[in-house]
């Protein structure tokens, strides 16, 4: 079995649940129009559609984590990856096969976002197509993470651990407020993890701050790059456990 042809059984399973494929777009829509709400009525900067829109979109992305976690444990639960496993497909393999629909629902998320945020005033400009790039190495940290999660935990485990990491990036991420609100040191140590640095790199897309991108996709790139290590670490040896 071919990575792309897992990739497109995956799919499949994800289409499989349409009401979850419906949440999981409608989901930033909900967010942008309450917070939009808000910040008209507070006139709160934290809130102006620019900071806004690519803020959520980054957040929306802890979901599809969530969403992929629960596939992979689900899977690894059922006899079906025991079989896989007997293929050619190697371990990395499976999970980069995993992680293509995952990340491609998780720029679909991006552009739902943005298409929303237009009819609340964002400028329709070539920078959001940046951004939806800028997103990318956000969307493959995101679901690394949901794949870690999927390889060491139950389906009930990674639920409630998921729900654990939306609350955590809420925090730390920075993607509705400044995190300058909760303290100096409190900011110093979000901005150590990747989280608030996948939200600045898309705000500056968005907003046309090109110099300011490279350093936070750096972060987002690393994590990625580290977090898709760990997880086909973790699968492997979970596997071999039986």
């Amino acid at each position: 079995m071919s990575v792309l042809a897992f990739a497109g059984r995956n799919l499949k399973e994800i289409a499989r649940d349409p009401s979850a494929f419906l949440i999981l777009m409608a989901l930033p829509v909900g967010l942008l129009l309450m917070l939009g709400t808000i910040g008209r009525n507070t006139g709160l900067s934290d809130f102006e559609i620019e900071a806004l829109a690519p803020g959520l979109a980054v957040f929306s992305l802890a979901f599809v984590a969530l969403f992929g976690g629960t596939l992979l444990a689900g899977d690894r639960a059922s006899s079906f990856l025991t079989r896989v496993l007997a293929s050619p497909l190697s371990t990395t393999g499976l999970l980069v096969a995993y992680a293509l629909p995952l990340v491609a629902l998780g720029l679909a998320q991006g552009v739902v976002c943005f298409v929303a945020a237009m009819f609340m005033g964002l400028e329709l400009t070539a920078n959001l197509l940046l951004a939806l790039v800028v997103l990318a190495p956000s969307a493959v940290m995101f679901v690394g993470i949901g794949l870690l999660l999927g390889s060491a935990l139950s389906s009930s485990q990674v639920g409630a651990a998921a729900s654990g990491l939306i609350t955590f990036a809420t925090f730390v991420g920075g993607y509705w407020m400044d995190l300058a609100v909760l303290g100096d040191g409190f900011a110093a140590v979000a901005r150590m993890l990747p989280f608030v640095h996948a939200a600045d790199a898309a705000r500056a897309a968005v907003t046309g701050d090109f110099g300011s991108i490279g350093g936070s996709l750096l972060w987002c790139a690393g994590y990625a790059i580290a977090v898709f290590a760990l997880s086909v670490v973790v699968f492997r040896r979970r596997s071999r456990a039986g």
